[in-house]
């Protein structure tokens, strides 16, 4: 399933997503604040694509319209806390740029 405002497109990951994802993910204010540390290669960024975007029906990658330009990802997540949890992570070019 797609979903589309003006701006943005909230789609599946896709095989091709692994060096934006890494590119993301490297940086250290992304991985940090998400929980999680800076991915440290492309191999890294490719396990957690395969263990936790591919194939998810809750998982989405967001998108910028224009460019296609991957700029995070938007999730709904079990949480045994919580009836439910979501998750966006951001690329760190993108905080502030006030299109997420």
């Amino acid at each position: 399933m797609t979903l589309q405002t003006t701006r943005l497109r909230l789609r599946p990951f896709r095989e091709d997503d692994v060096q934006a994802i890494y590119d993301n993910s490297a940086a250290p204010e992304v991985g940090l604040n998400a929980g999680w540390k800076p991915h440290e290669s492309l191999t890294e960024s490719y396990d957690v694509l395969h263990l936790m975007f591919l194939d998810q029906p809750t998982v989405w990658a967001i998108e910028r319209r224009g460019d296609g330009q991957l700029m995070g990802s938007i999730g709904l997540i079990a949480d045994s806390a919580r009836q439910c949890a979501r998750s966006v992570i951001r690329s760190a070019r993108r905080t502030g740029a006030g299109d997420i």
